[in-house]
């Protein structure tokens, strides 16, 4: 008997699956599976469904994918309570692992949405943005719905094929769409400043998606903003 057990004990332990397009699966044995996969392998858990992603990325998502991290840094860099991830792995609920291209928060430590899980983010970002071929991706479909679901305050994807950006907000649990102003910018809601040229985003105009958002900062209501965060902020270190 005492054999039988030593042999036992040295058996090697089973080996994790690999993921697989249309696998149902909670996002512990998700995370558990995507862990062993190639380094070359993007996947993520929408609504309990796995989505694997293995093809080489394209100038027309990497350039603005560049851009949109740009912009997201400069504004960022106004406040240090202010924080940008690129590809950032994002735990969203018990069906709900994703990657997104970019998002924005709020640290943690200033009262911010998300809370850090070792390496990962947990919880919903106030803004969440993805790259999409076009509008029947299911960026704009499962992965909305499940955004909307875990309440990330804003949500913006550009599609490439339609060369267009939709802007959504959180209202009331439902996404609404963000209407640029008569100038045709769009102003995020939950961070006053973040200005954006829609345009000048798509075509890849950097130059012109830098001015923009130099304006929002400088404009009165993202001042305002900022030193109402910060005086919140020292009242609670008080």
């Amino acid at each position: 008997m005492a054999v039988a057990r030593s042999i036992e004990t040295q058996r090697e332990p089973p080996e994790v699956p690999c993921l697989e397009n249309g696998d149902r699966l909670d996002q512990p044995t998700f995370h558990e599976r995507y862990l062993v996969m190639p380094g070359d392998v993007r996947a993520e858990l929408i609504e309990g469904t796995v989505y694997v992603m293995s093809s080489p990325v394209t100038r027309d998502h990497a350039g603005p994918h560049a851009l949109i991290v740009r912009w997201l840094d400069t504004f960022a860099d106004e406040w240090d309570a202010l924080e940008t991830f690129d590809n950032v792995t994002v735990i969203l609920s018990r069906n709900g692992e994703v990657q997104p291209d970019a998002i924005l928060r709020i640290k943690p430590s200033h009262g911010g949405n998300t809370v850090d899980r070792g390496e990962y983010v947990e919880g919903a970002p106030e803004l969440v943005i993805e790259i999409a071929r076009s509008s029947v991706a299911y960026d704009l479909h499962q992965k909305k719905r499940l955004y909307e679901r875990a309440g990330a305050s804003e949500y913006l994807v550009l599609l490439v094929t339609e060369q267009e950006i939709r802007w959504f907000v959180l209202e009331k649990g439902h996404y609404q769409m963000l209407k640029p102003g008569p100038d045709g910018i769009l102003r995020s809601r939950q961070f006053p400043g973040l200005w954006l040229d829609p345009r000048a985003m798509i075509e890849g105009a950097g130059r012109r998606v830098l001015e923009v958002l130099r304006e929002g900062i400088a404009s009165p209501e993202h001042q305002a903003w900022i030193a109402a965060r910060k005086e919140n902020g020292s009242r609670q270190v008080d």
